[in-house]
């Protein structure tokens, strides 16, 4: 949903992209927010400091909306640049699903529930693409919004209290499962014989 609005959004990030692609190239950009997320589930597993742990994740989320943001202002966007993306935005999805459950905010079981649903989501998407059908935009919770409420779910453990914080959880849970559905809808629409 948020992608509708890509470039409203990226706006206040344009002077730091500027800057940063002069001496970074996009796909060290998205190694450099694979690497902040693993410290991030480090800090949540050591020493889950509110202070760091926030500032931790909200950093490897701004790099990652960085990478293409750099790509396509410096004329570097590549066929690799976007893979290496995709699979590490995999690597960290799994990273932020399992410190919900490292910082108490779930069970086991309710994180990987969560971690299927946001990875059918995602390849939900890319077979869909490669098979030519655009899936930019369908469904309630695409990456964007999940980083966002993963984001208030933290805040809340630390603020409010594990029932909000859970209660949350699941509110992520179910949009990310609805937007599934959406996406295999939106799909079976495009693709299905009209036979059936």
């Amino acid at each position: 949903m948020l992608s509708r609005f890509k470039d409203l959004l990226e706006r206040p990030l344009l002077p730091i992209a500027r800057v940063l692609g002069r001496a970074v190239p996009p796909n060290a950009i998205t190694l450099s927010g694979l690497l902040l997320s693993l410290a991030y589930l480090l800090i949540v597993v050591a020493y889950p400091d509110p202070i760091l742990v926030v500032l931790l994740y909200s950093v490897s989320a701004l790099v990652d909306a960085l990478d293409g943001l750099v790509a396509r202002l410096y004329a570097r966007k590549t066929s690799f640049g976007a893979f290496l993306d995709s699979t590490v935005d995999r690597a960290v999805d799994a990273i932020h699903a399992f410190s919900l459950h490292a910082l108490g905010v779930c069970e086991a079981w309710e994180s990987f529930l969560y971690l299927v649903s946001a990875f059918i989501v995602s390849y939900a998407r890319a077979r869909a693409e490669g098979l030519g059908v655009g899936m930019a935009g369908i469904g309630l919770m695409e990456r964007g919004e999940r980083v966002a409420l993963i984001l208030l779910v933290i805040l809340a453990s630390y603020s409010v209290g594990r029932p909000t914080a859970h209660a949350l959880f699941w509110l992520l849970t179910v949009l990310t499962l609805a937007t599934a559905l959406q996406r295999v809808r939106y799909a079976y629409r495009a693709l299905a014989p009209r036979s059936l």
